[in-house]
């Protein structure tokens, strides 16, 4: 048979493959270190960042909002956009269910729709059964590469009881060490048995948004905890402000003051009350019990101690702050004069 001459030729470089998008589960996971701990500077991946855009470090646009904006009620359009996606979520529609939460993120952060969507989920429950919600909720947190399709998976999951599931407490442990997430996975690790020994683990563990999140939560049980929050409570990559308040309560800084105190203890309560006397950001010294009793046990007690500048530079704000107070002052004066 005469061969034929090759007529057609492949002129062109086929496209490549589109690589699919790791899910932000798997890229945490990748990332920590063998104490459980991030790299310092890690931050997730950006998506489609428009540019000149605000490049948020995780969990910070959440922390401004949580701690600086009015939640405001859920518009009709995105009370429809959240019917719509449920409805998706209970026919199976997964990627239907992802396009449309995804608008409503969009249009309404996670954050301020949450509740809405537990109250939702749990007032229609006919319609959409536990099984399919928490098949979605799953499939969020382990597959997808979004960060608001997985805090949306951890809001849900906040609905079930997870801590006998031993493979989604650990994906749940996981997300919770990234600050972007930290504060959608508190509410079910206080779920768990020995929530509180968690939530000192995280705490250790975070840095940021997820630190400043998880003290909230942590309760003073012990004195491993105490002397951890009175060393590292306003070390919190943020603004030592936000955690003062707690860091000042859960260590027992004020009995403290009261006690047998080491100069390095005496430098710990020194840092707490810096971060307290900034009242800019959040409430801190107007909200500790008696804050000028415990200035002038702070003061009374930097007598003992040889002092330098951090503490000559509080004691100018004290003064300056109580100027009208008949004792403090004249405290802050004296200590000055051993400069």
């Amino acid at each position: 048979m005469e061969e034929k001459e090759k007529t057609f030729v492949l002129d062109y470089d086929p496209a490549p493959s589109v690589p699919e998008e790791k899910p932000l589960l798997k890229v945490v996971a990748e990332a920590l270190d063998e104490s459980g701990r991030l790299p310092e500077g890690f931050s997730l991946p950006e998506k489609n960042a428009e540019e000149g855009s605000i490049s948020w470090a995780d969990g910070a646009q959440d922390g401004v909002l949580m701690y600086h904006t009015e939640r405001r009620a859920m518009s009709p359009e995105e009370q429809s956009l959240m019917a719509d996606a449920v409805w998706a979520v209970s026919t199976g529609e997964d990627e239907k269910a992802d396009e449309l939460f995804l608008q409503l993120s969009g249009l309404c952060p996670v954050l301020f729709y949450a509740e809405e969507l537990q109250d939702y989920l749990l007032q229609n429950r006919e319609t959409v059964s536990n099984e399919t919600v928490y098949r979605y909720a799953r499939r969020c947190i382990e597959k997808s590469p979004d960060k608001d399709l997985v805090k949306l998976g951890l809001t849900v999951l906040q609905l079930f009881e997870t801590k006998n599931e031993q493979k989604l407490c650990a994906e749940i442990r996981t997300l919770a060490v990234c600050s972007e997430f930290t504060l959608y996975a508190l509410q079910s690790i206080l779920d768990w048995p020995d929530a509180n020994a968690e939530l000192f683990a995280l705490a250790k563990k975070t840095y940021g948004w997820g630190r400043v999140q998880t003290m909230r939560f942590l309760k003073a049980e012990n004195d491993a905890v105490k002397r951890w929050v009175l060393k590292e409570g306003v070390n919190n990559g943020v603004l030592p402000c936000y955690t003062a308040r707690t860091a000042w309560e859960l260590s027992d800084a004020d009995k403290m003051l009261d006690g047998p105190l080491s100069a390095e203890e005496f430098g710990y309560i020194r840092n707490i009350i810096d971060a307290l006397l900034d009242d800019e950001a959040v409430y801190g010294i107007t909200r500790i019990k008696d804050p000028e009793i415990a200035i002038r046990r702070f003061l009374h007690r930097a007598q003992n101690f040889r002092l330098g500048p951090d503490d000559y530079r509080i004691i100018d704000q004290i003064q300056n702050r109580w100027e009208k107070d008949p004792l403090i002052p004249a405290m802050c004066r004296e200590l000055k004069e051993h400069m």
